[in-house]
């Protein structure tokens, strides 16, 4: 996002925790200003002069507490909104999540389809967009949410890289499912440029928008495109949803155990078990084009700087974010 903003000509301020290295901010000529968005005091320098707000922000992690979720994702977008107002800022584009659909109630999912999100995570986003909308819009400031499905791309280390990974490694034993749930996923460089369109254009004031690519297709699609860029085996055993459920307290066990995040708990199962497919209709009519339409063409290029980089080689997989540590 910052280096997207830089490229624009914006003039920009980087936010992150305290504790982040401004080393890659400092590179971009861009100043850094440690914050903790649990913490509202924490946020007035940063926003004094700004007049968007791209809240990014959040924890995206399956495994942690509600009450962490919470902190973060939702008072934390509270703290963002009042802070924002009282120096002025002009709008806020919150980065929700097609997370907060759960097991959707119709495909594709549109903006109007009924919000049941079924693990924390989801939860925490859409009570994190009813806080951009009621306090952000409530004391002035223009709102739009942009609402991503799962994400991919160069920098990511969770979420669809996390599956592949394990697989990679060897560590899950087989392909969730039967292989046949639908994926639907969105490069970063659309994520942030969509997050930027939506801040430039009028129009997306007080609206939420889906956004995902143009080619929703089956887990196993992915698993086996990755293993021929990878060179990996894909597995040939197919876990039941009855029977990764009944491993998850040998998982958690295990975590506790090794002082490790678990492998996967009820919420990622929830993900990887059911459709998820969008339709990204309003983005469009508003005039936004999708910069990386083609998931299969995206992963490729985005398997190949993993390769290049060793980040596969790393253990991803298991570490541990240790909020006590990062919200004291």
């Amino acid at each position: 996002m910052v280096q997207l903003l830089v490229d624009k000509g914006y003039n920009v301020v980087a936010a992150d925790l305290v504790g982040t290295d401004g080393g890659k901010f400092a590179d971009l000529g861009v100043p850094f200003i440690p914050v903790d968005i649990s913490r509202k005091d924490s946020l007035v320098n940063a926003f004094e002069h700004v007049d968007v707000v791209m809240h990014i922000a959040a924890i995206f992690d399956y495994t942690v507490s509600w009450q962490d979720l919470w902190r973060v994702n939702v008072k934390g977008t509270r703290n963002v909104c009042e802070a924002a107002s009282e120096q002025g800022v002009k709008k806020i584009v919150y980065f929700s999540s097609c997370d907060i659909y759960g097991d959707p109630a119709r495909i594709p999912a549109d903006e109007t389809t009924k919000i049941r999100p079924n693990h924390n995570y989801g939860e925490s986003k859409f009570l994190g967009e009813r806080e951009a909308f009621k306090t952000g819009m409530g004391r002035g400031l223009d709102v739009a949410v942009l609402r991503p499905a799962a994400l991919y791309g160069p920098g990511s280390t969770y979420g669809a890289i996390l599956l592949i990974n394990l697989l990679y490694k060897g560590l899950l034993p087989g392909i969730p499912g039967d292989g046949k749930t639908m994926v639907h996923m969105v490069h970063v460089k659309d994520v942030v440029n969509a997050g930027l369109f939506l801040a430039e254009h009028p129009g997306s004031s007080g609206r939420a928008f889906n956004l995902s690519d143009d080619t929703p297709v089956q887990l196993e699609r992915i698993i086996e495109h990755a293993a021929a860029v990878l060179g990996f085996k894909v597995p040939k055993l197919h876990v039941p949803k009855f029977m990764a459920e009944a491993m998850v307290p040998l998982v958690k066990a295990f975590a506790r155990a090794t002082g490790t995040s678990p492998l996967f708990n009820e919420d990622m199962l929830n993900v990887l078990y059911h459709d998820h497919v969008f339709d990204s209709s309003r983005i469009h009519n508003l005039g936004y084009e999708l910069l990386v339409p083609d998931v299969i063409d995206g992963l490729t290029e985005s398997l190949e700087w993993y390769k290049h980089h060793d980040i596969l080689k790393r253990n991803i997989a298991f570490k541990r974010v240790r909020l006590k540590e990062l919200f004291q």
